[in-house]
């Protein structure tokens, strides 16, 4: 049980600093800090939850995209996020690729 709430600990405070540093170097990105942690929570719970299962469907249909799964669930998470967050915005197309990768990256 410790060991489940450390890592869950450490998710989200990957994801925290994920979507910081995003924040920062993405110019499209605008994150307020009222639904910062609301957009934290809900990124990392469908990351967790999705990377899984996108993993699962690549393997046994195409395991050379195994790897992108990562990205597709930050991508859906963040997505997600900015539909129920009113303090998270992405503008532009470049700007959506940019922060999937930095929160990515951060994660």
């Amino acid at each position: 049980m410790v060991r489940l709430l450390v890592r869950l600990v450490v998710f989200l405070g990957a994801t925290a600093l994920g979507l910081i540093i995003a924040g920062v170097l993405v110019d499209g990105l605008s994150v307020g800090w009222r639904g910062f942690v609301i957009a934290v929570v809900i990124i990392a719970v469908l990351q967790s939850v999705l990377a899984a299962w996108f993993t699962k469907i690549a393997r046994a249909k195409a395991p050379v995209l195994t790897g992108a799964a990562g990205l597709l669930s930050t991508f859906v998470g963040l997505l997600v996020a900015t539909l129920l967050v009113e303090d998270l915005r992405v503008d532009g197309v470049s700007a959506w690729f940019l922060a999937t990768v930095v929160t990515w990256l951060g994660t």
